[in-house]
């Protein structure tokens, strides 16, 4: 039974769309039934931004680029307008993930929590080819364990940065999650009020993001303020 609760957990898991980010429509902008704020969703396949004036950015540097914390991810890059939400006048462009991740963890545990589903299913094809359900219960409650453990895969208390100062890492880096989302930024994230506040929200439920609203030039000081959101 163990085992069994145990594949039917993990079917869910990789087979939802929920579950896994994937095939989300996003939406955002003062003609999208109001939704004014922004909302960015971590995801791994098949993310439509859907945006008004707030995705509306002209060229470098300027240009809002997007990329989640998952690796192999990507995100839509908007550059448009979609006032009338029914016509899509907007137009995007899907950036891969360069296998970098900045974490307050390290890189490392986000590259070994990454293939936490690969070694999953590797470990089910074993269990299954020399019939010893015995281990793929034990294989199914361990990756639980570390999936319900590790920082990493619930994308909590992650550092995100970005900015000219941070090691030149210009381009924004969104982290989905649940909890404790610092945005480290410099003037891609310094905005000063409504409605060009940056308002960030995940596609998880139950997830917050931070708000910035400062400027963190010198990364070691960390001029800025943030705001948490609920989802």
């Amino acid at each position: 039974m163990l085992a069994l609760a145990m594949v039917l957990s993990w079917v869910l898991l990789l087979t939802s769309n929920v579950a896994s980010a994937s095939n989300l429509d996003v939406w955002s902008g003062p003609g999208c039934n109001n939704r004014a704020e922004r909302y960015i969703a971590c995801g791994c396949s098949n993310i439509n931004l859907h945006g008004g004036y707030e995705f509306s950015f002209n060229g470098p540097p300027a240009a809002m680029y997007m990329q989640t914390g998952c690796r192999g991810a990507s995100v839509a890059r908007f550059n448009g307008n979609a006032r009338n939400c029914n016509s899509f006048a907007w137009k995007s462009m899907f950036i891969q993930y360069r296998d970098r991740v900045e974490t307050s963890k390290g890189k490392e545990l986000m590259l070994v929590t990454m293939q936490l589903k690969e070694d999953l299913v590797s470990a089910i094809a074993m269990a299954i080819n020399n019939n010893k359900f015995s281990m793929l219960a034990l294989a199914m409650a361990v990756s639980w364990v570390l999936l319900l453990t590790s920082n990493v895969a619930s994308a909590s208390n992650l550092d995100v940065w970005s900015g000219p100062g941070c090691n030149n890492r210009a381009e924004r880096y969104i982290a989905c999650g649940c909890s404790n989302i610092n945005l480290h930024g410099g003037y891609e994230f310094s905005f000063n009020g409504p409605p060009a506040a940056m308002y960030m929200q995940t596609g998880c439920r139950g997830a917050s993001v931070a708000r910035f609203n400062g400027n963190a030039r010198n990364c070691n000081s960390f001029p800025w303020m943030s705001m948490f959101i609920q989802c």
